[in-house]
């Protein structure tokens, strides 16, 4: 018995050490400085060529992420003929940035940055700030029909803006058609009933699709638009993903856009292609939907960072003033309204505000402090289409394959690792 147990020790061992050794070597032959990979296309090459949609996932809080997200949108679309971005927004926070984008008036994107200051929202942040105003430049230089279009899928953000554009929408109804029901609709606005605002415009909604002729002629060319927002409001009580992802297939079908080639900067749950903990992501919902339709998705993980966390309240309970006040003096930048707070993130650490990655060194050892590196998971012969590494995350916020039958390719095709990410600092 001892002979067998020592043979079974041995076998195991051996099929162990094969494992990581492949693992090792795959790596190894399938990674790329990222700045070299933009311009070589080596590992992406094919990918991008070939997918439909192209979407990146971020923690939000970091600053070394929107420059990778500009470039990689300015790739996308002078290689690959991609101009729609989608963006973890709503409709009309959409509006005013396309506004911005073709305008160039600064005032519409502080009004975009002011409603997430007023929430503590994460995206408030110059580094993503600056990244608009980089991108507006980039979109002077642009013939028409190559220009961006950001395609805004979340639920309504900020009420004071869904209320101004729907204001523009309706500016120019003809007739007494839908006047009540708008009228109802912008009080419950304002008065920012949840409840009251999905009845609204669910009611509104259902009276214009029945009078479709009458409709036409009231909404003129806005028709289209107000359905779309219409339908956004009737959903606020729904799952966020599952509306994100009607949000943008409404858009697509609205619009014609089946075959577009869409780009996406979203939060990293929302860029998986597999269910996690029996929840469904949009990637997930997006690849399970459109069938015909290759989705490549980026994830990004982080070592030994800095991340940008709002100071809520929830956050004064852990971390009492007196911390917060060491680490406001080493960052300046967060000094000045103390709404947020820079704190250490690393993926290869565990504890209630971060997640813990397996084997993250096998990713930390082929790179270099203070770099970007791509890695490729699904090439030749990758042993991530028969393993779960990497696709699984550790902690309170921790995610796990909802099938055990899925394995790391399923949910993404590549990752994006941080040496010494900085944090983002508030704007």
């Amino acid at each position: 018995m001892r002979k067998v147990g020592l043979l079974l020790a041995m076998m195991y061992g051996c099929v162990s050490t094969f494992s990581q050794t492949s693992l090792e070597t795959y790596l190894k032959e399938n990674n790329s400085e990222l700045n070299s990979e933009l311009k070589s296309g080596k590992l992406t090459g094919a990918d991008f060529s070939g997918s439909q949609y192209v979407l990146l996932g971020e923690v939000h809080g970091f600053s070394d992420v929107q420059d990778v997200d500009l470039e990689l949108l300015k790739l996308l679309n002078g290689r690959y003929q991609f101009k729609h971005y989608i963006a973890e927004i709503d409709d009309a926070k959409a509006w005013l940035l396309n506004k911005y984008l073709s305008t160039g008036d600064e005032s519409l994107l502080h009004n975009i940055f002011k409603s997430w200051e007023r929430d503590t929202a994460q995206w408030a942040n110059l580094p993503y700030f600056n990244k608009f105003k980089k991108l507006y430049e980039y979109q002077k230089q642009l013939p028409n029909n190559k220009k961006i279009v950001v395609v805004g899928i979340d639920q309504p953000h900020d009420y004071s803006i869904v209320k101004e554009y729907l204001a523009f929408l309706t500016q120019s109804v003809k007739g007494q058609q839908f006047g009540s029901q708008l009228e109802k609709l912008r009080n419950a606005i304002d008065e920012r009933n949840k409840s009251a605002i999905q009845a609204s415009a669910t009611d509104l909604l259902k009276n214009i699709n029945n009078e479709k002729d009458k409709g036409a002629r009231a909404l003129g060319s806005n028709r289209q638009p107000i359905l779309l927002l219409l339908n956004n409001l009737s959903a606020i009580s729904k799952t966020r993903d599952g509306v994100m992802f009607d949000n943008l297939e409404r858009y697509i079908n609205t619009y014609q856009l089946q075959k577009a080639k869409m780009y996406g900067f979203l939060g990293f749950f929302h860029c998986l292609q597999a269910s996690y903990n029996q929840n469904s992501p949009f990637a997930y919902l997006l690849k399970k939907t459109m069938k015909n339709a290759k989705v490549t998705s980026i994830v990004c993980y982080y070592k030994d960072g800095m991340i940008m966390m709002p100071y809520n309240a929830q956050m004064k309970q852990m971390i009492p003033v007196t911390v917060a006040t060491q680490f406001w003096s080493q960052y300046p930048d967060f000094a000045n309204s103390k709404k947020y707070i820079p704190l250490p993130y690393s993926n290869d650490q565990s504890n209630p505000m971060m997640e813990k990655m397996d084997r993250m060194e096998s990713l930390v050892n082929l790179t270099k402090p203070s770099s970007v590196y791509l890695f490729k998971l699904n090439g030749n012969n990758s042993p991530f289409r028969t393993q779960k590494t990497f696709a699984e995350v550790k902690g309170i916020m921790g995610l796990q394959l909802s099938d055990t039958a899925s394995n790391t390719t399923d949910a993404f095709q590549y990752i994006l690792l941080f040496r010494n990410p900085q944090a983002a600092s508030p704007k």
